[in-house]
């Protein structure tokens, strides 16, 4: 064993930010209550039925694990039409052993799947139920003439003893950074997974860095070219979605992926779609049909980078609220280890505590920790769940908490690099059931446009002819509407222009290209590749928000014609905003809050929207006299705050 606990398969990756795609729900997911409804249902057997009398004999578990205790499980030889044989091996305490000293074992990260109708194993002679998706990856994992020590979660942990499962949950990190190696099971083969893997593998041989792995693949494939990507369907394979694979790869000393008897290390998938590369290719199914594009590293395919042991809380909510687990407290639980120290101790693993007071806890613990109160504005970018489904309890959870297990609509919106007022910290309070925040209004949205867009456009990393003249036509409406009553000398209109394209980049254009070049080339007819990347990223950042025009609050209004130093006449007057809003909603900023957010007054309250991007580049250093107001966030009010009190502080402002 490697002594060192290097990564020996990652040498070479880099950090990236945000780089989780949005994912789709797991297919396999478990409804939380059972379906009593379908007679059939009643029939269909499950894991708990036939290993709880097992299990209460002592057969296969007879004492409970300590925290830093495991078993390993011995999972003995067999062909492939063989039954699966394996037994408990001794208790590792793998904490107070030298790392030289650890059993040899390797540790299986897999989506459990359906547990209804089971397969069954001989576990330590006992007849034991277990996924089908389980018993899958056992029989290609063994060896054919030779017992393979393994860690299992399902087999190693005695999942009817709570006590035992909030240890081994406490000790996971553990588990699988002491782990040989850390095996992604997929699933089984087919012909998809085969071409992807065979394109890994010549990867991995010749040492190369391909531009994209779809590229690779289109060389002899006729149906590739024609826009089938089978790195696409390896990628939207249920285990990608799982809550618990985040910390079982980011822990792993060398981590491998397998899909049937394919087996490749993941580093040659990080290889496959390199980071941070908003690249693009055009293609021809052939002469006689027009040219696609295909953007890669978009967000729908960038993956997991194995930069470090732990997340902070803003990617904790930027990248894996979306992902899925049979147990909604997983969604928190599966990521403690990862998190820092301060919020580790303040969360107690159990599932017998309600989901819903978890959730209100957790999300005041992290805003206390990071004195920020970047949380409130994530669920305005998250789907909410559905007022019918499992989930439908998180509508009335409070605004300030982010939902879980609903996919993100868009990516997050990064404060601007400048020093400004929200990178004060929050000035907030937790009272009798109530978050209680200040801040004041920027101004009031008046007037909104959107894309007109086909269904099924956001979900594709193909663009034609059609999608570029769309999107150009979008960009165009939006110059027009940041010119819209501005005076008609050229310095105003340009600075109103480039303000209007960084708005639409949400403050991100940078390093695509010059701002002035794509306001050229949106008044001619042909596009080059520079201006391609350029209309895609605003897509990007935009295509499930809305560009507003706004009217100025009195606080900022204050605050221009305070200032020598800053244009008091003008500042641009464009925002990108949730897809919700409606005339007449304000933008707010703040204080402890990274971004301005949006308010919908409703009555005395206020509901949250999400968050906004506002260009005030224009706008210089000033110090003035800005009137903040106390916003009340009830408990269980459906994200509504209360409008109170007015007060007045004095703070130094830079845009």
């Amino acid at each position: 064993m490697d002594k060192k606990r290097n990564r020996a398969d990652n040498n070479d990756v880099q950090p990236c930010g945000d780089e989780l795609r949005p994912l789709k729900q797991i297919k396999w997911e478990r409804s939380e209550a059972g379906d009593i409804t379908n007679p059939a249902a009643a029939h269909e057997l499950t894991l708990e039925q036939p290993n709880q009398p097992v299990v209460d004999q002592g057969q296969v578990y007879p004492e409970r694990l300590g925290e830093g205790t495991v078993r390993i499980l011995v999972l003995h030889p067999g062909s492939a039409s063989d039954d699966i044989k394996c037994h408990l091996g001794q208790k590792v305490p793998l904490a107070q052993v030298p790392l030289d000293e650890v059993l040899i074992y390797d540790a299986l990260s897999y989506v459990w799947g359906d547990e209804k109708n089971p397969d069954f194993i001989d576990l330590c002679g006992s007849r034991f139920a277990v996924t089908r998706n389980l018993a899958k990856a056992l029989r290609q994992l063994r060896f054919p003439s030779s017992e393979r020590m393994l860690w299992v979660d399902a087999l190693c942990i005695n999942q009817c003893d709570e006590e035992e499962k909030k240890a081994q949950v406490n000790s996971m990190h553990w588990i699988y950074k002491l782990a040989r190696s850390v095996i992604a099971w997929l699933g089984p083969s087919n012909e998809d997974s085969r071409s992807a893997f065979g394109t890994m593998d010549l990867i991995q041989k010749l040492d190369i860095t391909p531009i994209s792995g779809v590229m690779t693949c289109r060389i002899s494939n006729k149906e590739t070219r024609n826009g089938h990507d089978p790195f696409r369907e390896l990628m939207d394979r249920p285990y990608w979605s799982r809550a618990w694979i985040v910390q079982e790869m980011m822990f792993a000393h060398s981590l491998l992926i397998q899909c049937g008897a394919e087996v490749v290390r993941y580093s040659t998938l990080e290889k496959v779609y390199p980071p941070d590369k908003q690249g693009y290719m055009e293609t021809y199914s052939d002469e006689s049909e027009p040219m696609r594009i295909h953007f890669q590293g978009g967000p729908e395919l960038k993956i997991l980078r194995l930069d470090s042991e732990q997340i902070c809380p803003k990617r904790f909510l930027d990248c894996f609220l979306d992902r899925e687990c049979l147990n909604r407290h997983d969604n928190i639980f599966a990521f403690l280890n990862l998190l820092s120290n301060d919020i580790r101790e303040q969360i107690d693993v159990t599932w017998k505590e309600d989901i819903r007071k978890l959730i209100r806890h957790t999300a005041e613990v992290i805003i206390k920790s990071t004195q920020s109160l970047y949380i409130i504005v994530i669920r305005g970018r998250q789907t909410p769940p559905c007022a019918q489904g499992d989930d439908k309890w998180q509508l009335d959870m409070p605004s300030w908490c982010p939902y879980f297990a609903t996919p993100y609509d868009c990516c997050s919106i990064q404060p601007q690099e400048k020093p400004s007022l929200f990178a004060e910290k929050a000035v907030l309070s937790f009272a009798s059931g109530r978050l209680v925040v200040k801040g004041f209004v920027i101004g009031r949205i008046s007037r909104t446009i959107s894309r007109n867009m086909q269904p099924g456009v956001g979900k594709t990393t193909w663009w034609d002819q059609a999608d570029i003249d769309r999107e150009r036509k979008h960009y165009r409406k939006c110059l027009d509407l940041g010119l819209n009553g501005m005076p008609k000398d050229d310095h105003t209109r340009l600075m109103s222009i480039d303000a209007t394209t960084r708005t639409l980049f949400a403050g991100q254009g940078e390093g695509f290209l010059d701002l002035q070049t794509l306001v050229t080339s949106s008044s001619t007819e042909n596009v080059e590749g520079p201006e391609i990347v350029a209309l895609r990223k605003i897509w990007d950042m935009g295509n499930s928000r809305l560009v507003c025009s706004f009217r100025l609050g009195r606080a900022t209004k204050r605050a221009l014609y305070s200032s020598k130093a800053a244009p008091a006449a003008w500042i641009n007057q464009i925002a990108l905003v949730p897809r919700t809003v409606r005339p007449g909603d304000a933008i707010c900023t703040i204080l402890g809050c990274p971004t301005p957010v949006v308010l919908r007054r409703m009555g005395k309250r206020y509901h949250v929207l999400g968050e906004a991007y506002v260009d005030t580049s224009a706008m210089g250093w000033f110090k003035v006299a800005v009137g903040l107001r106390e916003f009340v966030n009830f408990f269980g009010e459906r994200g509504r705050s209360q409008l109170c009190k007015r007060l007045y502080m004095l703070f130094s402002l830079s845009f």
